[in-house]
């Protein structure tokens, strides 16, 4: 169970490292158990409370899991595990926006759930443009909850400068700065040939999944499209997300597992005729997920 090694994209995680070190390996390995199965158990909750699929089912924490745990370089130590678990709590409030007229509690736990997750990395901080579109599509535009959202974003980054005032803030805003202007578009480094296979098998899932989602989306109610509208959203991100990181490391796109659990739930929840095709895929999936966690 390795740990993340931070870089100056990681402020929060930098100075919570050093604990996951000291840390016996059997403990951390049951850390991150207990972090991937309270998000999966949290997310299966929410999809099935805000009824973001158009009927319940224990699919979403499966997929979440077995995402999760694809490639061998998820199971790390690694700043996203923890950033999907805010994820969810994000989107979590966010659904509470849906007509109601009680959103300012919801609103600002929104915006301060988003400047969190960018100061722990940074490279999340497109999410700040994903929140203010997400009110978009679930509320009617009201300048006052525009403020409260950037607000709650505020705050986090506030503490964060008081935590770097006054040694470090400029050197600090000096690496911010530099790693902007001078940023190159990283490489995805070379996989082996079944981590491809997998890599291709999950990417036609995905593929396939928001066919589906997109033939039955007007068969669905208002709440569920707009819901829907979201995850697809927060998918288009996260993908522009990871290529903001400076470093396309396999472990990285483990920050796609809840807007791919959501479609791929989507596409095996509306399944009617055939269902030996679905679960043949389904144990096939598991399959490649082994396969690739077998030693060469």
């Amino acid at each position: 169970m390795p740990v993340y090694n931070a870089s100056g994209l990681s402020p929060v995680w930098n100075f919570i490292q050093p604990l996951f070190f000291v840390m016996p390996v059997a403990i951390r390995t049951l850390l991150m158990v207990l972090v991937v199965s309270t998000s999966a158990i949290y997310f299966n909750r929410l999809m099935n409370r805000h009824e973001v699929l158009y009927k319940n089912s224990y699919l979403p924490s499966l997929f979440y899991v077995l995402l999760s745990s694809a490639f061998p370089a998820f199971l790390s130590v690694h700043p996203i595990h923890f950033i999907n678990l805010m994820l969810l709590l994000l989107l979590d409030s966010s659904f509470d926006f849906f007509k109601n007229d009680r959103v300012v509690k919801s609103i600002f736990n929104g915006g301060f759930l988003t400047g969190v997750i960018c100061i722990i990395y940074f490279p999340m901080f497109p999410l700040i443009l994903f929140y203010f579109m997400v009110l978009v599509i679930l509320r009617s535009f009201e300048l006052r909850e525009w403020l409260i959202a950037a607000v709650g974003i505020f705050v986090p980054f506030f503490f964060l400068a008081v935590w770097w005032f006054p040694q470090t803030l400029i050197g600090q805003v000096h690496w911010l700065n530099d790693y902007i202007l001078n940023y190159r578009l990283a490489v995805l480094m070379p996989l082996p040939a079944k981590a491809n296979v997998l890599a291709l098998f999950i990417g036609l899932l995905v593929l396939v999944s928001i066919v589906k989602l997109r033939s039955h989306y007007y068969k669905n109610i208002v709440r569920t499209r707009a819901y829907q509208q979201s995850i697809i959203l927060l998918l288009l991100f996260l993908i522009g997300i990871i290529f903001l990181s400076g470093n396309m490391m396999v472990a990285n796109f483990s920050t796609l597992v809840i807007p791919c659990a959501v479609v791929i739930t989507y596409w095996f929840v509306a399944a009617k005729k055939r269902l030996w095709f679905y679960e043949l895929t389904l144990w096939a999936f598991i399959g490649l997920i082994v396969w690739n966690h077998l030693s060469s």
